[in-house]
């Protein structure tokens, strides 16, 4: 049985990976301040510590008096104020906020597993490249275009600091565009919740020709659980994805289309940090179409499935 913390454990992704483990049979601590997560989501056999990254106390705590020292912390916590909104808009409004929960945050999680000698799982973002033309390699210049991109490079490089000098272990996964049923923000449960609010008019953000590499969550944890469990070195970085390519007016149509509405559609136009084009260069085997998870979600999101 492996001991393992995941922070914002209560949230989208987090909560997703904690019933993974627990099902694997790993025994898990969560930490949470639930800013954005929601109690919900947690599963019952989890041991909970409401409490916030930014407090090395509460790390520690979290890591190594729950449950005894674990042996993995996945770090997902972030700034996210709200659970509305986007996280990019978010940063730019509020970047030292975002700083320190991001930089500082990632900084306590990494002091406790060097003292205690714990392999640190980070989830990063395709947002420390900015936007490229061509599919995504790990090897691409970074060249963030929001507070949120500079942020999370800044804590990759603080794992990679701390991997090269005090020998802790590390893994880095920058995350494409993921998406779910506990999900509570971003393009698809926004465009489902305005259409269920207001079937004939639809306002959204962007200009619509955005395209984004949409990975379903069973797949984004099979990518991550995957390469854990199989890294040999002290240091792994790698992208997520599914190495297609799916334009934001495609998305609203496959959702209006499962929702049988017909709206009238007003895009708002481009705003500051928002890339154009962002997809994997990753090509994995089997993935789920983005029009067969799409139905998942309209099915529990409308009709409760």
């Amino acid at each position: 049985m492996t001991k393992i913390l995941v922070t914002g454990g209560a949230g989208f992704i987090g909560s997703y990976l904690v019933d993974r483990l627990i099902a694997r049979g790993d025994q898990v601590v969560v930490l949470d301040n639930l800013s954005s997560g929601f109690l919900e989501n947690l599963n019952s056999t989890a041991y909970f510590l409401k409490g916030d990254v930014r407090s090395p106390d509460e790390v520690r705590f979290a890591a190594t008096a729950m449950i005894g020292k674990v042996d993995i912390i996945f770090h997902l916590a972030e700034y996210i104020p709200n659970i509305e909104g986007h996280v990019i808009k978010s940063s730019i409004n509020s970047p030292r906020a975002d700083m320190d929960v991001s930089v500082g945050g990632t900084i306590n999680v990494l002091e406790t597993a060097r003292d205690i000698k714990a392999h640190v799982v980070l989830t990063s973002t395709v947002a420390v490249y900015g936007t490229y033309s061509e599919p995504i390699r790990e090897d691409f210049p970074t060249l963030p275009l929001s507070p949120y991109g500079v942020n999370k490079f800044s804590a990759e490089e603080y794992c990679r600091l701390y991997s090269r000098i005090h020998g802790v272990k590390v893994t880095i996964f920058r995350l494409f565009n993921n998406y779910g049923t506990r999900q509570k923000k971003y393009v698809m449960y926004d465009v489902i919740q305005k259409l269920l609010k207001d079937p004939i008019h639809l306002r959204l953000m962007g200009d619509g020709t955005e395209i984004r590499d949409y990975t379903y969550i069973d797949d984004l944890l099979s990518q991550i659980l995957t390469t854990v469990d199989n890294q040999t070195g002290l240091y792994l970085l790698q992208n997520t994805g599914t190495g297609r390519g799916t334009q934001t007016s495609e998305i609203v149509g496959i959702i209006c289309d499962k929702m049988r509405v017909n709206p009238e559609i007003i895009y708002d136009g481009k705003w500051i940090g928002n890339a154009q084009r962002i997809v994997s260069a990753r090509h994995p085997e089997e993935y789920t179409d983005v029009r067969e998870g799409i139905k998942h979600l309209v099915q529990k999101l409308v009709h409760g499935a």
